[in-house]
């Protein structure tokens, strides 16, 4: 069983994540202080770190540098919004991360040289601006693989030749494509 460490300030947050990776059967624990987080990397060991970005304590970059100086391996994803450029720039220099991410899919021009294997897009509104962003995501980056989650089917969503997952939907089949697009891009 994989375990996670997700830390963020924002608790509701941390606490849908864990759920989500609980539901494909991992272990997650949720820490809300990131001195709490880098004793939680010291004392047990984690295949992950998922953290924010923009916390009041101490920011997503320190936060990855503090445990990486107790667990050096430890792959590190950073979820923000908004990615700022310069809050980017600093976790780049950094460096570590396995992965930085917007929460919006508007915000994906901000990420620079980091590059996304794939992008998980909720439409809610067909023709909205969900559809939108997503095709103005598509426009930058053409062969960015797509996992598209709505409850409109394959003939209403914009894009062409993406993934879909029709709501309702178990977290185990988004999570199994995800594997699929990323096992397809290394």
């Amino acid at each position: 069983m994989r375990r996670y460490l997700i830390v963020d300030d924002n608790v509701a947050f941390a606490d849908n994540v864990a759920e989500i990776l609980r539901d494909v059967g991992a272990e997650a624990v949720v820490v809300a202080e990131a001195a709490k987080a880098v004793q939680a990397a010291g004392s047990t060991r984690f295949d992950a770190l998922v953290t924010d970005m923009r916390m009041t304590e101490m920011n997503g970059a320190r936060l990855v540098h503090e445990i990486r100086a107790v667990d050096r391996g430890l792959p590190a994803i950073v979820v923000s919004a908004p990615v700022l450029a310069d809050t980017l720039a600093e976790a780049l220099r950094d460096r570590g991360f396995s992965a930085v991410t917007a929460r919006s899919v508007t915000e994906t021009g901000r990420l620079g040289g980091a590059k996304p294997f794939a992008a998980l897009v909720d439409i809610r509104v067909a023709g909205g601006p969900d559809d939108e962003a997503l095709r103005t995501m598509l426009r930058q980056n053409p062969r960015l693989p797509v996992l598209a989650m709505t409850r409109f089917g394959e003939a209403q969503v914009a894009a062409e030749s993406i993934h879909i997952v029709e709501r309702p939907f178990l977290t185990e089949k988004v999570m199994q494509v995800l594997e699929e697009l990323h096992e397809g891009v290394q």
